[in-house]
């Protein structure tokens, strides 16, 4: 065994009384308070198995805990290992990491794994990373209690301090069903849990939930439950096939945000929703098929038969002449010859509307508008969810300034495969507060930027202080 030295090299130590110590060579390395004295792996090895049994042993004695709860059960554990401060709290964030990622403790918010997505928890895993003991060079050690405290936003570590203080603590034993449940126990509980997340249970849903077996096991579940009168048999939504179950109450929510004709003064912005196009919350490209996109139109028939909608009012009866097919990007790509003929649709069949990371999809009384891609420079419109005097486009135009961008500018190039300066939406962008920048339309200068956390409050126009 050896140690490295801080000049380079590695030096050979024998075996101590009964640990094997590896240490800095302080005639090499000039006696700086770097060096460090590291122990065998076995006693971390053992460290780090006492601290994951007080935190078990403490989670099965008070249940839920907060992170000062298990210091208190780690401080004698730490004490009698004799740590200095840092080597404390590294062993203990990599003890309770590793009952994390043995699925055995588990946290109720997210704050662990954003701190660890952030950098700041660096002891993420294998308490034996430690080393084992660590000491200043100058001989002084520090006491396990004030490390460990230290790291409670005292001036201590950020790995204890960052994201492991957030929340409770808590076994994933006791959250889990009995060993002893069922097939068909876990069938139906699998069954009721459709129900509250969707309101209405079809084929569609299971597949979007990956569930093993699919729908098949579910609609025998189903069905005992619609004979007991629990929930309700029918077709409720039309683009889903097949079956549909649902719960008596999401029915009548149903019928009750069915409309039957537009506001006579058109929509506002209380109807206007943003949602990313991953969001669970987003039903299309999942639940339900993308609607036709205006992509269609400019690419089979070229530079006159793009969107005539401008200033929000564009795209009534365009749906008409366009044959209905699955989504817009596939007709697109069919008909990629006559676009690159026009000089239009050039990108198409790549930035069909996709439920991916970083896209965004704006809603206007339910009904998608907008779909913005991942990149921030394409566009899509959804003709069929525009009509003359709903103002869906204008308020959808306007709802591009909520979305996050961070500090990046938003730059869009392409609206639905036309470059966005040619595009007969431009104008209905500038309207919203966009304007011309080289080949691009970027929000103008003095409107807010959408850095916002929450994109679905109405932001307010003016310069940002």
């Amino acid at each position: 065994r050896g140690a490295m030295r801080k000049g380079g090299g590695l030096r050979a130590e024998g075996r101590g009384d009964e640990d094997t110590a590896c240490r800095a060579d302080q005639s090499t390395s000039g006696g700086s308070s770097d060096a460090v004295v590291c122990g065998s792996e076995e006693p971390a090895d053992d460290l780090a198995d006492e601290l994951r049994d007080a935190f078990l042993a403490q989670l099965h004695r008070r249940g839920a805990c907060f992170l000062m709860d298990l210091q208190g059960a780690a401080e004698p554990v730490i004490e009698r290992a004799g740590l200095g401060a840092a080597a404390g709290r590294e062993a203990f964030d990599s003890a309770l990491w590793d009952l994390v990622w043995d699925g055995l403790v588990t946290n109720d918010t997210f704050a662990p794994l954003r701190s660890l997505a952030a950098g700041k928890g660096k002891s993420a895993g294998a308490a034996g990373r430690s080393g084992g003991q660590t000491r200043s060079a100058r001989g002084g050690r520090r006491s396990a209690r004030a490390g460990l405290s230290g790291g409670f936003g005292r001036g201590g570590g950020a790995g204890m301090s960052g994201g492991l203080a957030g929340g409770r603590w808590s076994l994933v034993a006791e959250l889990g069903a009995d060993d002893d449940i069922t097939d068909t126990e876990r069938v139906l509980l699998t069954a009721r849990l459709l129900l509250e997340r969707y309101g209405i249970v079809s084929r569609e849903a299971v597949a979007a939930e990956s569930i093993p077996g699919g729908f098949g096991p579910l609609y025998k579940v189903l069905k005992e439950l619609e004979e007991g009168g629990q929930v309700r048999r029918g077709h409720f939504v039309e683009g889903l096939s097949g079956a549909q179950f649902a719960l008596p109450g999401a029915v009548e929510r149903l019928r009750a945000a069915r409309e039957d004709e537009q506001p006579m003064d058109g929509y506002t912005e209380d109807d206007v929703r943003i949602l990313p196009a991953a969001d669970p919350a987003n039903p299309f490209g999942a639940l339900l098929e993308w609607p036709e996109t205006a992509v269609v139109d400019a690419a089979s028939r070229g530079k006159d038969a793009a969107p005539t909608g401008s200033a929000g009012t564009g795209g009534a009866g365009r749906g008409k002449d366009v044959a209905p097919t699955g989504t817009g990007g596939t007709r697109a790509a069919d008909r990629g010859g006559d676009a690159a003929a026009t000089g239009r649709g050039a990108g198409v069949a790549k930035q069909a509307p996709k439920r991916s990371t970083g896209a965004w999809l704006i809603l206007v009384a339910g009904k998608p508008v907008l779909y913005l891609a991942a990149s921030g420079r394409q566009l899509l419109s959804f003709p069929g969810s525009v009509t003359d005097s709903g103002r869906e486009l204008a308020l959808a135009a306007s709802a591009l300034h909520r979305i996050p961008s961070g500090r990046k500018r938003l730059l869009i190039q392409h609206i639905d495969g036309e470059p966005a300066l040619e595009s007969p939406l431009r104008e209905t962008l500038i309207a919203a507060g966009f304007e011309p920048d080289y080949d691009a339309l970027a929000p103008a200068r003095f409107r807010p930027t959408g850095t916002g956390r929450d994109p679905n409050a109405v932001a307010c126009a003016g310069p940002r202080g």
